[in-house]
């Protein structure tokens, strides 16, 4: 007053440190806020910055078990279960790491929720996890025929469903990488033609010449499938 001053007085403002504090989440993935390319197995790097009302952090929300912080937005079978969330220090209070394993393919969109009492969600990253196509990624191997018992001369449909270690299905294979074997001795059953009628799902059309028991079975990758029994009468 009077352009007198007083002495100063420091006043501390504690940085807010419980969930209802939130008011403010931003959600990166890969360092990133825009659309993210990855394969079944890659990890996703997730960063969650919280923010309460004023622009300070929100501090203390990570370790435990808590459920302060989750995941949303993903695929049908895509878990968000275990996630461990840590908080950066210094400068970096308020901001949190963690990372998802990405098994399920398809166009996931991402973001993060604090579980405050009046929940607060963060923008949406799109994460797009490709469709398996390589035959050295496929770990089951499913066969099923159409027909399992007819005549000398009659045809029956083999369908192979191909899936990688995730239970995705495995797309865009050749008839070359699919092996079928189990007939009979003067059967022939290579040089089918297989054609993919939806993701991951083949099929080829096997005329039965040799009467008998056949017991069918297809492989790819050295992963075979369950005996498909098929019986030819004269």
């Amino acid at each position: 007053v009077n352009h007198k001053e007083s002495g100063e007085v420091p006043v501390t403002v504690a940085q807010p440190g419980e969930v209802n504090a939130a008011d403010r989440v931003s959600l990166k993935v890969n360092s990133v806020v825009h659309s993210v390319a990855l394969k079944a197995g890659d990890s996703a790097g997730l960063t969650v910055t919280i923010e309460d009302r004023y622009g300070n952090r929100v501090t203390g929300l990570a370790g435990g078990n808590n459920r302060n912080i989750d995941i949303w937005g993903m695929v049908a079978g895509q878990s968000n279960e275990g996630l461990h969330w840590q908080e950066g220090s210094g400068e970096n209070v308020g901001i949190y790491t963690s990372t998802m394993t990405m098994t399920r393919a398809g166009e996931h969109q991402l973001k993060a929720r604090v579980n405050a009492d009046e929940p607060v969600d963060s923008n949406v990253v799109p994460v797009s996890v490709a469709q398996p196509d390589s035959a050295g990624v496929v770990e089951y191997v499913y066969l099923s025929a159409s027909r399992e018992a007819l005549s000398v001369g009659e045809s029956t449909v083999l369908t192979v469903t191909l899936e990688d270690r995730y239970n995705n299905r495995v797309t865009g294979l050749s008839g070359s990488d699919i092996v079928l074997s189990g007939a009979l001795e003067g059967q022939e059953v290579s040089g089918l033609r297989w054609n993919e009628v939806s993701t991951g799902v083949y099929e080829a059309e096997l005329t039965m010449t040799k009467a008998g028991a056949h017991r069918l079975k297809a492989t790819v990758n050295h992963k075979e499938s369950g005996e498909v029994p098929v019986t030819v009468a004269q």
